[in-house]
């Protein structure tokens, strides 16, 4: 009853959002034009750093699909990926992270179909395979040498307006040589002189604008002269600007401005969908897509918090509720089919990616004499991401003996999974599958689960033999495995 009592009141939320929100100019629709973008061995942003030392999100494109919502994706970085994006209008924006910080943003001409290739440092060029002339104009603010400082590959736009840059910065100028040498290490690459890089980007500036003037005067498009205008002259679009408007929201670098909506108290995705919500001023679209990103999170988990299942499951009632939007609904969960071996429960109920429920014994019993090597990860998890490289060699060096390798997403949504399998190759030479009841399995809390990455050790006969094993990043791991293989293996 509460739960019913919570989506109804959301609802009427909702309802009133949509008589008291301002009249935007134009509710934007997708038209009948695609743009196709072709991808060659994308960098893998999650393995990149930053001067502090942290990671960077794992999110590479941004664009905006045909529900006027904002879509993150990664591309594959092995071998080629193809994408294929709508267009507003006749345009398509591209929003591109490269170097860990930095962004190219392209407005690509609906039909076009381009290419992508990647720098040894990681910076993305793109190409128009249909017309010349378009490639020119796609990269008209990169063609004057002003645009990128050299040493470090950043934009000087990304290192003059970067307020971790900025702050570095005027922390050297304020302190010198006082501080230790182990910080002048770390920082030593984000040491620049900005005043004087202020200089160049001027003039950069200054030049670019004329560019844009003579294209102007040559025919181009007022829309396409005024895009390259606020995003190279006037600066980014501000969260101000888009909360209450529909018609800027058909491009990803506006919809990223929506990230500005979320406060210290909405730290928590549940916090977040609730105001939004409730807030009677937001434009439909901009609505949308903070509910989008809410859901996301609370299905994916909050960086390292995971929201129980009954959670999740009003949320997405809500969600599906105040938007229409059923792609996220929960899947019902069937009754595993349950042993208990060795002291331990198996009854993980799983989800294999030919969309069949199994479970944790059944599974297992389909190995029986050989041993299994399984790794407990997200699809949100850095580190889990970061070992799976290593974990490639892991298998390729146990090809042909008696072990099977299986993952166990836990905490993750079906879509992230599914993505994250392909992207992390976790279905080359081993078994996948989702778990669908990781609060209420007896086998987890028996495991005394808490964070991943995990990994368990099984026999031949399928009992667990090791609920800590070595990770594949480990040299003892190969040990581990081959203690309990059969006399021969």
């Amino acid at each position: 009853m509460k739960t019913r009592n919570l989506i109804a009141a959301s609802a009427l939320a909702l309802m009133q959002a949509a008589c008291t929100a301002p009249a935007d100019v134009k509710q934007p629709q997708a038209d009948t034009s695609r743009v196709t973008v072709i991808f060659t061995a994308a960098p893998d942003q999650s393995a990149l750093k930053l001067w502090k030392g942290s990671r960077v999100p794992v999110e590479t494109v941004n664009y905006v699909d045909t529900d006027t919502l904002n879509v993150q994706y990664v591309p594959c970085s092995v071998g080629h990926d193809t994408l294929t994006i709508p267009t507003f209008d006749g345009y398509a924006e591209l929003w591109h992270r490269y170097a860990g910080m930095d962004e190219r943003l392209w407005l690509l001409r609906g039909g076009d179909t381009v290419s992508l290739t990647y720098s040894a440092d990681g910076r993305p060029a793109l190409r128009s395979l249909t017309d010349d002339a378009n490639t020119r104009l796609y990269n008209l603010p990169w063609q004057d040498g002003r645009s990128l400082h050299a040493p470090s590959g950043y934009s000087l736009k990304s290192l003059l307006s970067d307020k971790e840059v900025v702050h570095i910065n005027k922390r050297f100028a304020e302190y010198g040589g006082k501080l230790p040498q182990e910080v002048v290490e770390l920082f030593g690459g984000a040491i620049l002189n900005l005043d004087s890089l202020s200089q160049v980007y001027s003039g950069y500036r200054t030049d670019l604008s004329r560019s844009i003037d003579s294209l102007s005067a040559e025919g181009l498009s007022p829309r396409y002269v005024g895009w390259l205008r606020k995003q190279y002259l006037e600066g980014s679009y501000t969260k101000d600007e888009v909360l209450r408007s529909d018609s800027l929201l058909i491009y990803p670098s506006a919809c990223r401005a929506l990230l500005g909506y979320r406060t210290a108290e909405m730290k928590q995705s549940t916090r977040l969908f609730d105001a939004v919500a409730g807030d009677s001023t937001l434009s439909r679209t901009a609505r949308r897509n903070l509910l989008r990103s809410a859901i996301l999170y609370i299905h994916n988990s909050d960086f390292w918090t995971s929201y129980p299942d009954h959670v999740i499951r009003e949320y997405t009632d809500r969600y599906i509720s105040l938007t229409g939007d059923s792609s996220l609904q929960v899947m019902q969960v069937e009754k595993p089919n349950v042993t208990t071996y060795g002291g331990y429960t198996y009854d993980l109920a799983l989800l294999s990616p030919d969309g069949r429920q199994t479970n944790l014994a059944d599974v297992l019993a389909s190995h029986k004499g050989k041993v299994i090597y399984a790794d407990l990860w997200a699809s949100w998890c850095a580190p889990c991401k970061a070992e799976m490289p290593q974990a490639v060699k892991l298998r390729e060096a146990n090809q042909g003996r008696d072990v099977v390798f299986l993952y166990f997403a836990v905490g993750d949504s079906e879509a992230s999974w599914r993505k994250e399998v392909k992207r992390s190759r976790t279905d080359y030479l081993a078994e996948n599958y989702l778990v669908l009841n990781k609060d209420d399995s007896r086998f987890l809390k028996e495991i005394k689960h808490r964070l991943i990455p995990r990994h368990l050790l099984f026999d031949c006969q399928g009992r667990l033999v090791d609920a800590n094993a070595p990770r594949p990043i480990e040299p003892e791991v190969q040990t581990a495995i081959g203690r309990w293989l059969q006399p021969g293996e």
